[in-house]
C-alpha cells in the first residue's frame, strides 16, 4: 500500500489523468487532479505531478492545468458536503473546427466539472507550455524545500496562486436537479445498462471520450457532447 500526504483538505473528488511523456522532459506521466474546499470555504481545482517509481507527489502545481477557483455561480458551497461535485477526465481529441485551416482541431485533453448548476470543462495546457515553464516549476520546488526566507517566498506565492480563477474552455448550464445517477455502458456502444450509484454519476458514452451520459435524481438522463466543441460549445441533449 502507498501512503501520499497533499497540504489540500476538504478534498471533494479526485482523478488520475496521463500527460504525453513528450510533453515535458521528466519521468512523470501521470498527475492527480485534486478538487477540494479551502479554509476560506471557496472550491478550488489543481493538479500535482505524481512519480509513481519514486512514490512522490510534486510539492508545486502541476503545469497540466493553471490552478484555479471555482465560481461559487456554478457549485454552491453550502449544499457541497451533501452533493459534492465530480471529477472527470477527458483524453485529447481531434474536433471539427470550422476556423481552423484543415477544418480540425486538437483539444489537449481536461477535466469536467460535473455536479452543479453548471458542467464546466477545463482544458490542459499545451506541451510547449509545460516546457517553457518546466524550469520556473523546479525552482519553486527547490525554494519549498530550503529553509528560511526563500521558502517563505514560496509559500506566499502559493497563496495568492489560490486566488486566481481561469475561465473554463467551456460550460453548459444544467437545468435539472442534482447529478446522483450513472449509466454504464459496457464495450458495445449500442448496449448499455442503467444503473443508479452516489458516487458515480456519469460515464463515458463513447469510445473516443466526446460523450458522457448524466443522469439526476429524478431520473432525467442527458448526453453531453463534446463533439463540436470549437463550432458550438458544449451541448447537453436530453434523452426521453
Amino acid at each position: 500500500m502507498i501512503s501520499f500526504r497533499v497540504p489540500e483538505l476538504n478534498i471533494l473528488s479526485l482523478v488520475m489523468v496521463s500527460s504525453p511523456p513528450e510533453a515535458v522532459d521528466t519521468p512523470e506521466s501521470s498527475a492527480l487532479a485534486i478538487l477540494y474546499l479551502d479554509h476560506r470555504q471557496s472550491l478550488q481545482l489543481l493538479l500535482r505531478d505524481l512519480n509513481i517509481s519514486e512514490y512522490e507527489l510534486s510539492p508545486s502545481p502541476s503545469l497540466m492545468l493553471t490552478p484555479t477557483a471555482i465560481s461559487s455561480k456554478a457549485f454552491e458551497t453550502s449544499y457541497i458536503s451533501e452533493n459534492p461535485p465530480i471529477l472527470i477526465n477527458v483524453p485529447p481529441l481531434t474536433l471539427p473546427n470550422s476556423e481552423a485551416t484543415d477544418g480540425k482541431s486538437s483539444f489537449n485533453g481536461g477535466l469536467l466539472i460535473v455536479g452543479g448548476k453548471k458542467l464546466l470543462l477545463f482544458e490542459f495546457t499545451s506541451r510547449e507550455f509545460q516546457r517553457k515553464h518546466h524550469k520556473k516549476l523546479r525552482k519553486q520546488d527547490v525554494k519549498k524545500s530550503a529553509n528560511g526566507k526563500d521558502k517563505a517566498k514560496a509559500e506566499i506565492e502559493d497563496k495568492e496562486s489560490s486566488k486566481t480563477r481561469i475561465k473554463p474552455t467551456a460550460s453548459v448550464a444544467w437545468p435539472w436537479g442534482e447529478v446522483t445517477a450513472y449509466v454504464l455502458c459496457l464495450s458495445d456502444d449500442t448496449n448499455c445498462e442503467l444503473d443508479l450509484h452516489l458516487s458515480n454519476r456519469c460515464c463515458q458514452a463513447n469510445k473516443e471520450g466526446t460523450r458522457y451520459f448524466i443522469g439526476d435524481a429524478y431520473g432525467r438522463l442527458a448526453i453531453l457532447s463534446l463533439d463540436s466543441l470549437y463550432d458550438q460549445g458544449l451541448i447537453l441533449m436530453p434523452l426521453g
